[in-house]
């Protein structure tokens, strides 16, 4: 009985470190998707970021339509919600 305690123990942090990590993964990813960026243009971006904020302006990145407009576009649909439950039809 102590054994198999120990044993739903185990798994249980392991179940949390797991959820924990693909949590994070998904916030960074519909970050990504939010800001219509990769992950090689994040980094490349950061030091842009960085110097138009040294400079006291705003970066903007160039391909970004909008947290809306950039869903808008990955999905195909105005609706984006509709357009994640049903794919596109382009």
């Amino acid at each position: 009985a102590g054994n198999d305690r120990s044993m739903v123990t185990l798994f249980f942090a392991i179940m949390v470190a797991v959820g924990a990590a693909i949590s994070i993964l998904l916030g960074w990813h519909l970050y990504l998707v939010s800001t219509a960026q990769t992950t090689i243009e994040f980094w490349g971006n950061r030091t842009l970021r960085a110097r138009a904020w040294v400079q006291g302006k705003k970066f903007q990145y160039p391909y970004s339509l909008g947290c809306a407009r950039n869903w808008q576009q990955l999905v195909g649909h105005k609706n984006v919600l509709l357009g994640i439950l049903v794919p596109s039809q382009r």
